[in-house]
């Protein structure tokens, strides 16, 4: 009887199902963000070249 409900049981594969989720939408926004700040970064570092020659 127990070994049946264990195996009928599925809060564990929900559980990973939304870690695995979570990791993903977390790996995206990092991959976004340094691409963001990349491009920023140029962007202010084009900008205070502009500023600072004479």
């Amino acid at each position: 009887m127990a070994m049946s409900d264990f195996a009928s049981d599925a809060r564990g594969a929900t559980a990973i199902e939304y870690g695995l989720v979570v990791s993903l939408i977390s790996l995206t926004i990092v991959v976004w963000a340094t691409q963001i700040g990349q491009s920023v970064l140029g962007f202010f570092q084009s900008v205070a070249a502009g500023l600072t020659t004479p």
